[in-house]
């Protein structure tokens, strides 16, 4: 196999991967020389830097670093998975290393365990405060419901106040009628009295005066 034939040139992912390797160890003691020529694809500028490249032991092992690096990279994509390196502290690594043993599972699936678990508790506690949001507004709305309610009935008590005055002012203004009637019913009988003195009377109204005479004494 020659130093390239591990590289698709048809495969545009492979090509601008394999540049990008390149570029991060540019500076590094294989000097391998890669030009940036205008208009060049990544695939021959992959091409022309590991064809150029001295035949020696630095520049096979790093073909050999290449190839599984690129190799490791192709299994995680068909496992819908991207290799990512970050660096931990080690208090961070050494938990990370127990809850791994504790869990009989590799690092990187603890890890992936670690962010599924935090994204369902987010997910967890934004559904929560939905909730709550809603809780909150539904007591908003009953409080809002009673308050009103509460004014209602402090107007019906107003109304029935008024109407309970209204009603003793009506019994006061009957009761005065009532003594005025009366009054003048008296005055009426007076007066019926007096014509009766002035005018000839018949044996019947003689008899009722004399039974009004005899009821006064």
């Amino acid at each position: 196999m020659s130093k390239t034939d591990w590289i698709d040139k048809n495969n545009s992912a492979q090509c601008k991967w394999a540049l990008n390797y390149l570029l991060k160890i540019n500076n590094n003691p294989t000097k391998i020389h890669l030009a940036i020529e205008p208009n060049a694809t990544s695939y021959n500028l992959v091409l022309t830097a590991l064809s150029h490249a001295p035949n020696s032991l630095e520049t096979k092992e790093l073909r050999r670093l290449m190839m599984g690096a690129w190799r490791r990279r192709k299994n995680a994509l068909s496992d819908n998975k991207i290799e990512r390196s970050y660096n931990l502290n080690i208090s961070a690594i050494n938990k990370l290393e127990k809850l791994a043993k504790k869990q009989k599972m590799p690092l990187n699936k603890t890890v992936e365990l670690l962010i599924n678990r935090g994204f369902d508790f987010e997910e967890e506690a934004k559904r929560d405060a939905k909730i709550e949001r809603e809780r909150q507004k539904e007591l908003r709305n009953q409080k809002s419901h009673t308050d009103r309610r509460t004014q209602e009935a402090k107007e019906l008590r107003a109304v029935e106040r008024t109407l309970a005055e209204v009603q003793r002012s009506f019994e006061e203004l009957e009761k005065k009628y009532n003594d005025q009637l009366q009054l003048l019913h008296g005055y009426t009988i007076k007066l019926q009295d007096a014509e009766i003195f002035d005018k000839p009377m018949t044996k019947e109204q003689k008899k009722r005066r004399d039974q009004k005479i005899q009821e006064k004494q």
